[in-house]
């Protein structure tokens, strides 16, 4: 019998019959996981994407989906269910893990963060911050899967100010007086992610560039694995950026 007690995130919770469902979950100490959830407690009902639970995991191969046990922690949708914004945030965070990481294989850090942006979502009162946290949050989630970005310095002259845009191809920021020829092919640096102005002096046009720029290293990234319908696939990530604009 293999088995396993964790801390972990809700993913997705997938009504199967009366009483079963599929669940995903992140969890911190064996990765993405998915296996069978049965309720034998109408309150489990209340459980949501994005809430903090205790979890165990049982089967009696460990290659079988397993069954899980499940407790609420913390919930993150109770908090927030009011705020059309952080629920399409939730959305699009719970959906992009679903998508992009493989299952069962650990990533306690890359979990730490999660965990922490989701208390962030939770008490921040600023929507604005919390878009930007949310930005910071996709470029780990693109270190993760090894598509990291160098915002910090010029990939041309190694100056670490006036940076200005980032290359599409190597994710690296180059400053205002190295863009040259290619300035027109480059995507913007918004300030708060270490540009050297706030784009069109407007912090919201700020915020905006930003999920730009993390969507397009998102597509490039997804584009290598040859899926039909990436749009499809990045549905509640994109909605959440058409619904900022």
């Amino acid at each position: 019998m293999e088995n396993w007690i964790d801390i972990g995130i809700i993913l997705k919770i997938e009504k199967r019959g009366e009483k079963g469902n599929l669940a995903n979950i992140l969890t911190n100490n064996h990765g993405r996981y998915i296996g069978w959830f049965n309720n034998f407690n109408k309150k489990q009902y209340l459980i949501q994407p994005g809430d903090l639970v205790n979890v165990s995991w049982s089967s009696r191969i460990s290659n079988q989906l397993g069954f899980f046990k499940i407790e609420i922690i913390e919930t993150t949708v109770g908090k927030i269910f009011n705020n059309k914004i952080r629920l399409d945030i939730i959305s699009s965070f719970c959906s992009l893990i679903s998508l992009i990481f493989p299952e069962r294989e650990e990533c306690s850090f890359f979990f730490q963060k999660s965990k922490t942006f989701l208390k962030e979502i939770s008490v921040n009162p600023s929507n604005n911050e919390i878009l930007k946290l949310y930005i910071f949050w996709e470029l780990e989630l693109l270190n993760e899967v090894g598509t990291p970005l160098n915002l910090g310095e010029c990939a041309v002259s190694g100056y670490k100010n006036n940076l200005k845009y980032v290359s599409p191809k190597s994710g690296n920021a180059v400053g205002s007086s190295f863009a040259g020829k290619y300035e027109n092919k480059l995507l913007k640096l918004p300030f708060f992610l270490g540009g050297v102005n706030v784009i069109n002096n407007n912090e919201n046009d700020d915020i905006c560039y930003g999920f730009s720029l993390t969507l397009f290293f998102l597509k490039k990234f997804l584009d290598t694995f040859d899926f039909n319908n990436l749009s499809k696939l990045l549905f509640a990530r994109i909605r959440l950026q058409n619904n900022l604009k």
